[in-house]
């Protein structure tokens, strides 16, 4: 176990294998505050995380027009598909 100066702490749960997997696996593919209700983490940890192991994320941010959310969501739903075997 870490040890830590003056009896500090720790401020956060450590990562998990597995949660380090679902991460690797979801990342780009949903949102990251999707993610975190997932983990039962806060999505800042998440960013976080992801960016301490240099994934990258092609999700889009921002407010998405309604017409291109239907769109977006078959989008993710196939690409979900694909993992899901992980």
């Amino acid at each position: 176990m870490t040890e830590y100066p003056y009896n500090a702490k720790r401020r956060y749960k450590k990562w998990t294998d597995d949660e380090i997997r679902i991460l690797k696996a979801y990342y780009g593919i949903l949102p990251h505050h999707v993610i975190a209700r997932l983990l039962d983490r806060s999505p800042y940890g998440v960013l976080m995380k992801a960016y301490k192991l240099g994934l990258k994320s092609d999700c889009p941010r921002g407010r998405i027009p309604k017409l291109l959310a239907k769109y977006i969501e078959k989008y993710y739903e196939n690409r979900i598909k694909r993992y899901a075997d992980l």
